[in-house]
């Protein structure tokens, strides 16, 4: 997703978060930053369309309710109770277990939002043990520098393209594929996914790709 993209849609959660009443399509154009770059009333459709269907796939609940009572236009909102989380609970061991994966990523490409995401957890009053089973060091190594961009695109379901270079192979071919995961397998990443071309699942070993991830 565009950094454009998910500013306009944040807007666009945030504008309809503050309201106390539905907004029609016309006042949610005049309001939320984005959509000033729709340069048609069809372009605006489009786009405004297209945010709400992927704000409801990711799980926020855009309520359609009255709108403009003169021109019957339907209007947008999202209530705050319905958009909230249910309180997190956590048992202690799943607490060490979230500890532990914190301290996995520490000195990984990872480990800014590792430590984020306890800082939040902890902020909402979620006890998170990271000092739990002090036996145990996990450390996962990020070396391969496809690791993030694949991460990423895996994150948000884009695909991908890459040079790939089997073994025994002089040259590496270029690949296309929709990632479905990454994961560790004794010490060394993997991307799993659609391969677009062979049109088959197909797995890669993030070492073996030359060049950058587009």
């Amino acid at each position: 997703m565009s950094r454009k993209k998910t500013e306009r849609q944040l807007n666009l959660v945030i504008c309809l978060l503050a309201t106390r009443r539905f907004l029609t399509a016309r006042e949610i154009r005049s309001t939320v930053a984005g959509y000033e770059d729709a340069e048609t009333d069809a372009a605006f459709k489009r786009m405004f369309e297209r945010d709400k269907r992927e704000l409801r796939d990711s799980g926020i609940p855009i309520e359609t309710g009255g709108g403009d009572l003169w021109s019957g236009e339907e209007g947008y909102r999202i209530l705050r109770a319905h958009y909230r989380l249910p309180e997190i609970e956590l048992l202690p061991d799943e607490a060490a277990v979230l500890g532990l994966a914190a301290r996995a990523w520490r000195h990984a490409a990872l480990g800014e939002a590792a430590a984020n995401a306890i800082l939040k957890l902890r902020a909402a009053g979620v006890p998170v043990d990271t000092d739990a089973a002090p036996a145990l060091t996990p450390v996962l190594g990020t070396e391969e520098s496809a690791f993030l961009p694949i991460w990423q695109a895996v994150r948000d379901r884009r695909p991908v393209s890459f040079d790939y270079r089997k073994p025994g192979d002089e040259a590496a071919r270029r690949r296309r594929l929709e990632p479905w995961g990454v994961v560790n397998v004794h010490g060394h990443w993997y991307v799993a996914g659609y391969d677009r071309d062979r049109r088959d699942r197909r797995v890669f070993r993030l070492g073996r790709i030359a060049g950058e991830v587009e």
